[in-house]
């Protein structure tokens, strides 16, 4: 149905045909990427393609907010393009959909407004029927940021997927369709769908719905048909079970089995639309010993992350968010969680997909950071989490509904009083919350709600009472609501907070988990340091070991995120002042940096949590000290062995074995013997140091070498995939770095990597893993090492052959081809 035509003037989409119905496909979905144009005055255009985010492009603000990534995200951007028809869209229906515009989102028509989000991290569609003609139509968006407040950085303009539906004037709409699987009295699967059909006609309308249940291979499992009665520019209901024998579970693991649930609606013998919706079969429950899925109880190993996506800025791309899961999920990781905003509806299908427990959160506060401007509280957060459950519900790796996170007390109270950077009145109370889950649950009954907390005392006055389930976090908050409601699950959702630079060693260790490198403005990693309110990872996992109630725990965060720089984000740091233009612009608290590549703490975390897998992980992260020559420094050993030992230029420095009996309730540090293995004063000399770790009869299970660097020799490409994905929306990530005659890689920092790329493919964007560096992610003819490494983005944009060459003045040039 859809042909696109090129043009010389601003990027058309072209519709063509609208043939009879007879002959026109029950829906047609349009990619809607390409042909825009981004102005901030609406007189200068430049062309852009959606997602994009306006503000990762910089500059970064040495003196800016560090609280939102020292970058311009606040104002107002405009992007247009033309919709160009052979004829208007007679018995035809035309959606323009736009899965996220931050933050006050408009949509016109022909000048006209057609739709508005005033939620940016919630989609808008905007049906532009009405006021679509024969010819060239103007489409224009507004996104505007101005009425935003925000704790983190949170992008500008359409930063996440926008496509054009196309469909008969009886359609579906897949938000007015909810597809559960679960088993009746017997313990026999059904599926149930309840939902909308609508007609646009101005007659009644008798029409068929018909449900195929597929299977992951694709096989016709089961179906049903129906019948629905719609009254002219109206909706009907219709319900349909299903029973479905012997399927394939839903679990949490790569390559889960994914059913589909494929809905079409007839009337008058033809097909008039189609809807596809991803379906699992799993059964799920919250104990007195956590969570049970399938039957079984399962650890939740899980994270937190921000909606960024690092160096992409907001910009929602399928494939890096991908890699990032696919990093989460090697070490271990079996949850998510949507801190503190609705996610991309793309991250919700990759967690389908690989088998990823979503813990779903709508909103962080209730206050400005919703954008809700003057809406009244009750009326907007009910609306907006309506919208939400809508959108998700369909998604089998979703099973909890989350409110909202840290939200205070709510007390009624003069104007100007504020509570936890908001109005006193805009918080919690046994009403609100009451009232917000009914609104939840009137849409998904089969899912518990509740919110993420950090108040404990707000537990006695009963504003949570009403909640299927409480998230706590931080210093196990957990416990008055566990003695106030034995029967209610919580879950851990933010454990650890702890903090760390990749790659950066102090000069004197830290002693306390707050003893920060103040002299350098950075943080050690040898992952014994948190912010002032948590505790460091090893602290969590006994934590988690006793207290067998609590589901599992959500570290904040998996990955480093633009903005809330702790502790490096205010003057004075622990009496110390530091000038605006020296704090910095993103987060310390991911087990991976801002590249998404792994800090130390990410094979601890591996050691513990995969036990699929053998982890052997030293640190420091290389053997290359010329300062503290005669000096002796710590090494620390991260395996999944309970047993190593560690050998210096071929000696033996003794062997290790972790302390089972290391438990909670002694000295801070203790609790690491039971987690890793420490030689507290090993001398350095260069050379070669090296761990063996060994099986419990003794065998080895594997071991790791270091060895000293000499001089910078060759700058060193490495591509995580050998082939560059003829789809341009497909992104491969390339690590940077330089490396001494003998193939080391050299820890050093400062030294400037130059860019250029042969044929047809183009650097997304570049950067390294300094939470304090200030050069722009999108100039991408050069960027600088952080501890050694950097790395950057590349798609391909037509085929042929793309060769990526790196160069630094007087180093030995590197290369990556890519056919």
């Amino acid at each position: 149905m859809f042909a696109v035509r090129r043009t010389v003037a601003r990027g058309s989409l072209a519709l063509a045909g609208f043939l009879a119905a007879g002959a026109v496909l029950a829906r047609e979905v349009r990619d809607w990427s390409d042909g825009w144009e981004f102005s901030f005055d609406k007189k200068e255009w430049r062309p852009v393609a959606i997602p994009h985010d306006w503000a990762i492009e910089g500059p970064f603000e040495p003196d800016g907010d560090t609280a939102t990534g020292k970058l311009p995200w606040r104002g107002t951007g405009w992007y247009r393009t033309n919709l160009v028809l052979d004829k208007a869209p007679e018995g035809r229906r035309i959606f323009l959909d736009f899965d996220g515009v931050m933050c006050d989102g408009t949509v016109f028509v022909n000048g006209q407004p057609c739709a508005r989000q005033e939620y940016g991290y919630l989609g808008m569609r905007a049906d532009a029927t009405a006021y679509l003609f024969a010819g060239t139509n103007s489409i224009v968006v507004k996104a505007d940021t101005t009425k935003l407040t925000s704790r983190w950085y949170p992008g500008a303009g359409i930063y996440r997927r926008a496509r054009i539906f196309e469909t008969s004037d009886v359609y579906l709409d897949e938000r007015d369709v909810f597809v559960n699987a679960g088993k009746d009295g017997d313990g026999a699967w059904n599926v149930r769908v309840n939902g909308e059909a609508t007609s646009r006609r101005l007659v009644d309308v008798t029409a068929e719905v018909k449900v195929c249940i597929r299977s992951p291979q694709g096989e016709v499992v089961a179906d049903c048909r129906g019948e629905v009665r719609i009254p002219p520019c109206g909706k009907g209901d219709f319900s349909l079970d299903i029973p479905v024998r012997n399927p394939e579970l839903w679990e949490l693991k790569p390559n889960a089995a994914l059913y589909t649930a494929e809905i079409s609606i007839a009337a008058c013998g033809n097909e008039e639309d189609s809807i596809a919706v991803p379906l699992g079969f799993r059964t799920f429950s919250f104990g007195d010993d956590g969570f049970h899925l399938n039957g079984r109880r399962v650890q939740l190993k899980g994270v937190c992350l921000h909606s960024d996506l690092g160096i992409l800025g907001m910009a929602f791309n399928r494939s890096a968010m991908r890699r990032e899961l696919e990093a989460l999920i090697d070490m271990g990781v079996n949850a998510i969680r949507t801190s503190h905003n609705a996610p991309a509806p793309e991250l919700l299908e990759l967690c389908d997909e690989m088998g990823l427990f979503v813990w779903d959160e709508c909103f962080d506060k209730w206050n400005d950071t919703s954008a809700r401007g003057d809406i009244p509280l009750e009326e907007f957060v009910s609306a907006k989490l309506a919208e939400f459950v809508r959108r998700d519900r369909n998604h089998p790796s979703v099973f909890v509904w989350s409110m909202g996170n840290e939200i205070p007390r709510g007390i009624a109270c003069p104007p100007s009083p504020e509570y936890w950077g908001g109005p006193s009145a805009s918080g919690t109370s046994a009403e609100r919350c009451a009232r917000f889950r009914n609104v939840v649950k009137a849409l998904d009954p089969s899912r518990p709600v509740g919110m993420a907390c950090c108040f404990p005392d707000i537990v006695a006055r009963g504003d949570y009472d009403a909640l299927d389930i409480t998230g706590w976090n931080y210093n196990e908050k957990y416990m008055p609501m566990r003695k106030r409601h034995p029967s209610k699950p919580v879950l851990y959702t933010e454990s650890a907070s702890a903090i760390s630079n990749w790659g950066h060693y102090a000069a004197k260790f830290p002693e306390h988990r707050t003893d920060y490198d103040f002299d350098a403005i950075s943080i050690d990693s040898y992952d014994r340091n948190s912010a002032p309110w948590s505790d460091i990872a090893d602290v969590e996992f006994a934590r988690m070991e006793r207290d067998r109630f609590v589901g599992g725990e959500f570290v904040w965060t998996g990955v480093d995120y633009l903005g809330e720089p702790t502790p490096f984000g205010d003057s004075p740091v622990n009496g110390r002042d530091y000038a605006k233009k020296d704090l910095a612009r993103s987060s310390y608290f991911g087990v991976f940096d801002l590249l998404c590549l792994p800090k130390d703490r990410a094979w601890l975390y591996r050691s513990v949590w995969n036990k699929d897998a053998f982890t052997l992980h030293i640190v420091p992260g290389h053997w290359t000290f010329p300062e503290k020559a005669g000096a002796s420094i710590p090494v620390y050993v991260y395996t999944s062995a309970d047993e190593a030992e560690l050998f210096l230029n071929g000696a033996s420095l003794g062997r290790r074995r972790k302390n089972p009996a290391a438990t909670l309730g002694g000295e801070y540090y203790g609790v690491m013997q039971r987690y890793r293995l420490m030689w507290d004063d090993v001398p350095y000399v260069p050379g070669e140091l090296k761990a063996v770790a060994y099986n419990a009869d003794g065998t080895v299970a594997g071991e790791e070498t270091l060895r000293t660097a000499g001089e910078a020799a060759a700058v060193v490409l490495a591509p995580e995939k050998a082939l560059l994905p003829p789809d341009g929306k497909e992104f491969v990530f390339v690590r940077i770095g330089v490396a001494d005659a003998r193939g080391t890689l050299v820890p050093e920092n400062g030294r400037r990597i130059y860019f250029s790329v042969e044929g047809p493919g183009e650097i997304v964007s570049v950067g390294n893993s300094d939470p304090r560096g200030l050069e722009s992610f999108k100039d991408t003819s050069s960027h600088t090492l952080y501890n050694g490494r950097a790395g950057l983005y590349i798609h391909r944009t037509a085929p042929g052959r793309v060769v990526l060459r790196a160069s630094a003045p007087g180093l030995e040039d590197a290369a990556a081809a890519f056919d």
